[in-house]
C-alpha cells in the first residue's frame, strides 16, 4: 500500500525527480510541482471563504439595533470565532438607506460596522469584501425606514452560504420599485440598488395592478433581462394580469421570488389588454444573497 508523508519545509520544495512530483502548501493552499520545476496551485480554495453553516445571521433587536449570532468565519486569512451575540446598539441611520454589514479583526475580536460602501467579490478570498478593503468580509445587510430606524426583518440561512431577509414591517412607503402605467412594445428597467444588496441573487417582491377606469384590463411581466420587442404581449418570467370591473379597483398579487441576472436591476413591461388606466406597482420586501 502506498503512503503518503507530508512535512513541513522552510522552503518551496526542490523540482523532484523524473516521474515524480511533490505536493506542498504554501499560506494560500495547496500547490503541486511536476519533475519539470512547473509549479501548479492553488488548488481549491483551501478554506478561503470559510462561514460555519447557519451562523453569523442578523437578528433585528430594535428601531436602533440588532446583533451577529455566533458563528465562525473566514476573514482576509484568520479564522474568526465567537460564542456570543456581537451587538450594536445605538445606530444613527440616514433615512430610506440600505447599510452593508462587514465583519472584521478588532485587534483579534470580531466585531462588525454598517457601511454604504458596496461589496465586491475577491476570488483569491473566495467572498465579497468592502470595496478597497480586504479587512472586511460582507455578511449581510440592513434597510433603513423614512423614520431613520431599522426596518424590522427576519434573516435565516437557507443552505450553505445562502442567506434570505425578509422585511417584516408592514412598510411599503418609499419601497415600489416600479409604479408605471405606460404600455410599451419595449422592456424598461428599473433599479433594485436602495432595496436590495449588491449581493442580491433574487428579490422578494409583492405586486398589484390599478385600474382607472372600468373594464380595465392590463397584464404585466417582470423579467431579469430585457426580452426585446419579439415577446408577445408582456411574457415573461413572472406575469400577473388584471381586469377590473370596477373603476378604482386594485388587485394583488401574492408574494414571490424573482431572480436577478444583472446586479441590483430588473425589467419590466406593460401590456394594456383594454382601456390605457392599468398601473403596475411592485414593491420590494426582502432579498437572497450570497455570503
Amino acid at each position: 500500500m502506498a503512503e503518503l508523508i507530508m512535512q513541513e519545509e522552510a522552503s518551496t520544495p526542490s523540482t523532484p525527480a523524473s516521474g515524480k512530483w511533490v505536493a506542498y502548501f504554501k499560506s494560500d493552499g495547496l500547490y503541486i510541482k511536476d519533475d519539470a520545476g512547473n509549479e501548479l496551485g492553488p488548488i481549491g480554495n483551501s478554506g478561503k471563504g470559510y462561514l460555519r453553516e447557519n451562523s453569523a445571521q442578523l437578528l433585528y433587536v430594535g428601531a436602533q439595533a440588532y446583533s451577529v449570532l455566533p458563528g465562525s468565519a473566514d476573514v482576509n486569512g484568520t479564522l474568526l470565532t465567537w460564542a456570543a451575540d456581537i451587538a450594536r446598539t445605538s445606530l444613527t441611520l440616514t433615512a430610506d438607506t440600505l447599510y452593508n454589514v462587514y465583519l472584521y479583526s478588532n485587534s483579534g475580536t470580531p466585531a462588525v460596522e454598517e457601511s454604504t460602501t458596496a461589496p465586491v467579490w475577491d476570488s483569491a478570498l473566495n467572498y465579497y469584501k468592502k470595496t478597497g478593503d480586504a479587512t472586511r468580509r460582507w455578511i449581510g445587510f440592513l434597510n433603513a425606514s423614512a423614520t431613520n430606524t431599522i426596518r424590522k426583518f427576519v434573516n435565516i440561512s437557507v443552505g450553505g452560504r445562502v442567506s434570505e431577509t425578509i422585511y417584516v414591517d408592514g412598510s411599503v412607503t418609499g419601497k415600489s420599485a416600479v409604479n408605471a402605467g405606460s404600455g410599451s412594445s419595449s422592456w424598461t428597467s428599473f433599479s433594485l440598488a436602495t432595496l436590495v444588496p449588491l449581493t442580491a441573487t433574487h428579490f422578494y417582491a409583492i405586486s398589484r395592478l390599478t385600474g382607472t377606469s372600468a373594464n380595465d384590463d392590463a397584464s404585466a411581466g417582470i423579467s431579469p433581462i430585457d426580452l426585446g420587442s419579439g415577446i408577445a404581449g408582456a411574457l415573461a418570467p413572472y406575469v400577473v394580469r388584471g381586469d377590473n370591473d370596477v373603476a378604482g379597483a386594485t388587485i394583488f398579487f401574492g408574494t414571490a421570488w424573482l431572480s436577478i441576472y444583472t446586479a441590483q436591476t430588473a425589467y419590466y413591461r406593460i401590456y394594456h389588454v383594454v382601456g390605457t388606466g392599468s398601473t403596475l406597482t411592485l414593491q420590494v420586501h426582502g432579498a437572497r444573497f450570497i455570503r
